[in-house]
């Protein structure tokens, strides 16, 4: 994201002004210095938190719970038929420990 601010000439001349003067300056009620600060500012997006904000949207859409996975995977455990293939999970956790995949996801 990228603020750019623009200072109206008015603006630039008060801040000038203001910079410049050490006595006479008008104070409020409060006992601050009063100077109108009229000036605009634009903000850039980048394509890349666009994206970002468009996966964050969709992420959030989806649903916490596949309800189609867990049914099948529910009447696999009640029918006996469901199989867990231990050599997957323990590859899985090394590669995770390690942070690495050996080359299993070529990107």
């Amino acid at each position: 994201m990228k603020v750019t601010e623009h200072l109206s000439p008015q603006t630039q001349t008060i801040e000038k002004t203001k910079n410049n003067a050490t006595s006479q300056r008008p104070t409020s009620d409060r006992g601050g210095t009063q100077a109108p600060t009229s000036h605009s500012s634009n903000v850039e997006i980048s394509d890349a938190a666009i994206l970002m904000r468009q996966a964050s949207e969709l992420a959030k859409s989806a649903p916490d719970v596949r309800a189609d996975k867990v049914a099948a995977l529910k009447a696999q455990v009640q029918n006996g038929t469901y199989r867990i293939d231990a050599k997957a999970i323990a590859d899985k956790l090394v590669d995770e420990h390690l942070g690495a995949d050996f080359g299993k996801n070529n990107l």
